[in-house]
């Protein structure tokens, strides 16, 4: 995936973004709605990002 240089983050800015945060979105299209953003809890343990996703 492209990423401009303006957007590009370190690691540690990464890891400071999801530890203040707290919360990704993940974006998923659907045929008859068209784009979704769904929020999602994460926690970040060492270099792991822990969530839940539910139904």
């Amino acid at each position: 995936m492209y990423l401009p240089s303006a957007f590009a983050m370190t690691g540690d800015d990464a890891r400071a973004c999801v530890t203040r945060t707290g919360v990704a979105h993940l974006i998923t299209h659907d045929p008859n709605l068209g784009l979704e953003a769904t929020v999602l809890p994460l926690l970040l343990r060492g270099n792991a990002l822990v969530g839940h996703v539910a139904r």
